[in-house]
This record gives C-alpha cells, sequence and structure tokens, in this order.
C-alpha cells in the first residue's frame, strides 16, 4: 500500500533525526483532505467531501504507531504528533458556536494551497 511506503519513509527520517541527536520532535499529520479546497468547492466551500478522509484516517494511523515505535524505541525520544485532523475537524464543526462562517477556514485552506512563488 502506498501509505503504509510514505509513513515507512517518514519514520525512516525520524530516526535519522533522533541518530543525529534531536530527542523533542513534532510530527504533523494529514488535516482532513476533504476540506482541502478542491474538494470542498464543490459543495461552495461550505462542508467537506468526507468520502476522501479515509485516506488521512489510514496516514495518521499508520504515523502514531511509527511515532510511538521511534519513542519506545530510543531512549529520551520525545516524538509528538500535531493533531492537524483534530484541529482541522474541530474548527470546521464548531465555525458557527465561535461566530465565523465555516467558508472562511476553507478560504484560508485556499489561500494556503495557492502557490505564491
Amino acid at each position: 500500500m502506498y501509505i503504509q511506503r510514505v509513513v515507512a519513509g517518514i519514520g525512516y527520517n525520524l530516526q535519522r533525526l533522533y541518530d543525529m541527536g534531536l530527542r523533542d520532535v513534532m510530527v504533523s499529520n494529514l488535516l482532513p483532505v476533504g476540506c482541502l479546497p478542491v474538494y470542498s468547492k464543490q459543495y461552495g466551500y461550505r462542508i467537506c467531501d468526507t468520502s476522501k478522509d479515509s485516506t488521512a484516517q489510514i496516514h495518521n494511523a499508520f504515523l502514531l504507531g511509527v511515532v510511538e515505535k521511534i519513542n519506545s524505541g530510543n531512549p529520551g525520544a520525545r516524538f509528538v504528533i500535531l493533531d492537524q485532523y483534530a484541529a482541522f475537524g474541530h474548527l470546521f464543526k464548531q465555525a458557527k458556536a465561535v461566530g465565523m462562517c465555516s467558508q472562511i477556514f476553507f478560504l484560508l485552506l485556499l489561500l494556503l494551497e495557492t502557490d505564491h512563488s
């Protein structure tokens, strides 16, 4: 499976960071892929396409396993996951509760996705 190869590569490089002396590392997981503008555009940037999120969930589960393995197999390692999936998911679901339109979050993602070079 392609996702396993990608995450194995990330794990390899995380181990290299540890071997170079880094002990405290934050590893970012994937945000809900269906919320990216390329997929939410068809819904007027109002909702996420949840059919796309299984890829991110699988990736994130494998990544968590890799990070746990690094931590358990290396003395002093404190590698943690920056959980973008949960953070962005919470923002999209709670936009109204915090007085924001969910479209603002989609537009912010669109700005992040745009190449400014």
